[in-house]
């Protein structure tokens, strides 16, 4: 079931790359044959509380679009990258600056529960 669960939200994730700005009813729309509209709930809660997804405006007026952490803190499944051949790989051909010089300070890189460790850690020792 978790397993379900990782792989519904990569495909919405996917989706709110692809079309930035769409509801969650657009992501069912297009993700129906795959999952059900109470599971795109899930998933976008999901991608929230990692920090992958930002949601803008209140209500049916809700609208998803990939956070601006989200280049600091995507998952990278290097096995995957090395098994396909050099020329399919898709290679970054410089170093995101902005990234350190606009995006972090702006974001926080833990969420509320690790932060929440984090402080207890520290004042532990």
């Amino acid at each position: 079931m978790v397993q379900t669960r990782i792989d519904s939200s990569q495909l919405i994730l996917d989706f709110i790359r692809t079309h930035p700005g769409c509801s969650s009813r657009d992501i069912h729309e297009a993700l129906a044959a795959n999952m059900a509209y109470a599971t795109v709930k899930r998933g976008l809660q999901v991608l929230q509380a990692k920090n992958l997804v930002h949601a803008l405006g209140q209500g049916k007026a809700t609208r998803y679009e990939v956070s601006p952490a989200f280049e600091l803190v995507i998952p990278i499944d290097a096995e995957r990258y090395f098994e396909k051949e050099i020329d399919d790989r898709v290679i970054k051909q410089y170093f995101r600056f902005d990234l350190l010089r606009e995006i972090l300070p702006k974001v926080s890189l833990f969420t509320a529960e690790e932060k929440t460790q984090l402080d207890r850690l520290q004042k532990q020792f």
